[in-house]
């Protein structure tokens, strides 16, 4: 079996345990999530990339932010990466299946380095960030910068 069909067939339960840590009993998961969307409506400017599927992923949740009226700047993040500047008041999404891929660890460090930009990812909350990989054992844990 291949490690895609792997994630695939995980994701029931992946959702399960993502709903449980924003919605269980303890909710541990709720207040960073919380922050990262006060960002995300906090900021001026929305930034939302990704590569690969995920960059796929972004187009339609690009198209969500817009039907809502809140445009958002769709870049791949290679493209993002090389030929964005980043103003003051901004936060980025970026959306990533491992969160290992080069481009998406250097606009990562990039936007923390010019610290102008908060992140909303997919594996665990750090600040502004929520990161949750799918079909990654390791996605609700907690964990500073």
């Amino acid at each position: 079996m291949t490690h895609f069909l792997k994630d695939i067939l995980r994701q029931p339960e992946e959702l399960q345990r993502a709903i449980l840590l924003l919605a269980g009993a303890n909710r541990a998961g709720r207040g960073a999530l919380d922050a990262a969307a006060e960002a995300i409506r906090g900021a001026r400017h929305v930034y939302l990339t990704g590569i690969g599927s995920s960059w796929h992923a972004a187009l339609n949740v690009g198209a969500m932010f817009h039907q809502h009226g809140h445009p958002v700047y769709l870049l791949d993040a290679d493209e993002l990466l090389r030929f964005a500047a980043f103003p003051k008041d901004s936060a980025m999404i970026i959306i990533s299946r491992s969160g290992k891929s080069t481009e998406i660890v250097q606009l990562e460090r990039s936007a923390r380095r010019h610290r102008r930009a908060h992140q909303v990812r997919s594996r665990h909350f750090r600040e502004h960030v929520y990161n949750a990989r799918a079909g990654d054992r390791n996605a609700g844990e907690f964990g500073g910068w």
